[in-house]
């Protein structure tokens, strides 16, 4: 999906609940179909699904911008490989508690727009299961709604920082790199 997915689904969140409710109103529906609107219309109503299009939208205008620059024409491999790491120091910069706080605070702020949306809430603590925990840490949980939702919004970042790494640290781009180092000095 591109930011722009992200940004017309937010700019749209009204009508989508309006679509909904006439669809379901008009009947004649199959019952898959009346199924998956009503799957639709719930899920949009959780804060969840609100936040993850918010936060969507912020983080993939970054690697969209990235992505459509490098598939432009006559993009070297060094003018690549520089751009990816200006990303990724930019998504490096949002990630801290002041960004982040940031960040939720214009979550809730646009959610007063959708009353309907529901409120962050913490989920009950679940306990790992045997075959996954170590039994060297106890499990570590969120004691904050705000905390839930900032380790949702750090792994993203990290996700998204992890893998353009991962791409430039392909044998390619390492070659790439010594040639552009060589020619500069």
């Amino acid at each position: 999906m591109r930011a722009t997915c992200f940004k017309r689904i937010y700019e749209n969140y009204q009508a989508l609940q309006d679509t909904w409710r006439e669809c379901l109103e008009q009947g004649g529906l199959s019952v898959e179909i009346k199924e998956r609107v009503l799957g639709c219309q719930k899920q949009m109503l959780t804060f969840d699904y609100f936040f993850g299009i918010l936060l969507g939208d912020r983080l993939f205008a970054h690697t969209d911008n990235l992505s459509r620059t490098l598939q432009g024409k006559g993009m070297s491999a060094a003018i690549s490989m520089r751009l990816s790491k200006q990303t990724i120091a930019t998504l490096k910069r949002i990630r801290d508690e002041q960004s982040f706080d940031a960040f939720f605070d214009s979550v809730l702020q646009k959610k007063k727009r959708f009353p309907e949306v529901g409120q962050p809430f913490l989920k009950r603590q679940r306990q790992v299961p045997a075959k996954l925990a170590d039994g060297h840490a106890p499990a570590e949980y969120p004691l904050t709604p705000r905390d839930h939702y900032g380790q949702i919004y750090f792994e993203a970042l990290d996700l998204l920082i992890s893998h353009i790494e991962e791409r430039l640290n392909q044998p390619s781009f390492k070659i790439y790199e010594c040639l552009e180092s060589l020619l500069l000095t």
